[in-house]
């Protein structure tokens, strides 16, 4: 932690903590604060930093990370030596952590294959939205589109789904969103009049246009950790259409609530599928409706989030009990 170190530990020792929530530590200097305070400790798995010096596991900027190839792919994304991931001291400084909080079963089994075994269980974040932000209008589309929402970068693989759209002048795409690779998009829409870029929006004004979609759609090429889009989408009743890897695929098999694709092919024909068939989107719009309520909402999160806290404090006193 460097020279934040005693300012850290003053704060965590004065506070008398019941319980201390890790996040990205990386931002508070490494591993190294995991050791600092008595309280129940809890990490929330935002990303593959603890597997991945890039953070996401898109290996050479190209793919879903197959094998660790590390010093090649540093190379690329000109990142520095991480000599810090030494697996002893690593071991050492997570088992500081009382529990270990995934979005998905396959976030836990993917660090234990890259050899950081965790105390982990599933805990899918919570939707919640604030009050819709004032704008004076929307551009005007078609009354029914499908929906991307996330930053547009070539990871989040939005350029497989541009061209079936360029090619599909009686369907409509709306893109929220911004990033590094929004003018490569831009000229691959080519200025399709049935391609609308609404750029970066305020998180309330999101909610209507996924409510009003037929789908989102979710073509990330890496490996999503928490997939905030899905539960969103879900929360207005709106089924998604997931490339099939990873989370988003043991997402969508597990509830139903939407389809997975493997080609641009197959993404073509759920889409013209979902455009035409009111009977299937309302099926599986259903399922992720029922998904969202029985796992995403905020009370729900909260009364699964004190049971774990519970269950540690529980066990550290030897006993049972509840919160």
């Amino acid at each position: 932690m460097g020279l934040k170190r005693k300012a850290i530990e003053r704060i965590i020792e004065q506070g008398n903590f019941d319980v201390i929530h890790y996040h990205n530590v990386s931002l508070v200097g490494g591993l190294d604060v995991l050791a600092v305070g008595r309280a129940v400790k809890l990490y929330t798995l935002h990303e593959y930093w603890l597997v991945c010096p890039t953070h996401i596991l898109y290996k050479n900027n190209a793919f879903a990370c197959d094998r660790p190839e590390c010093f090649r792919c540093q190379l690329i994304y000109r990142r520095p030596p991480q000599l810090w991931r030494n697996q002893a001291w690593m071991k050492k400084m997570l088992g500081q952590v009382d529990r270990f909080l995934a979005g998905s079963e396959f976030t836990i089994e993917l660090h234990r294959q890259r050899g950081v075994e965790l105390n982990a269980e599933v805990l899918p974040l919570a939707t919640f939205w604030p009050e819709p932000a004032k704008r004076d209008e929307h551009p005007a589309v078609a009354p029914a589109y499908f929906f991307f929402v996330g930053r547009l970068e070539k990871l989040k693989g939005l350029q497989d789904v541009i061209p079936l759209f360029a090619r599909s002048p009686d369907l409509s795409l709306l893109i929220a969103g911004s990033g590094s690779y929004e003018k490569q998009l831009k000229a691959l829409a080519g200025g399709s009049p049935n391609i609308h870029f609404l750029g970066a929006l305020p998180h309330g004004e999101l909610k209507p246009l996924y409510e009003q979609a037929i789908a989102t759609i979710i073509p990330s090429m890496c490996y999503e950790i928490c997939a905030l889009v899905l539960g969103e989408s879900w929360s207005c009743a709106t089924l998604v259409i997931t490339r099939d890897i990873g989370s988003l695929k043991e997402a969508v098999e597990q509830s139903g609530g939407g389809m997975c694709f493997r080609s641009t092919a197959e993404l073509a024909d759920q889409v013209l599928r979902l455009a035409r068939d009111s009977d299937l989107r309302k099926r599986l719009s259903d399922l992720a409706y029922q998904t969202y309520l029985a796992e995403r909402t905020p009370e729900g999160h909260m009364s699964r989030y004190l049971d774990i806290v519970s269950s540690i404090q529980s066990q550290r006193r030897g006993g049972t009990g509840s919160a």
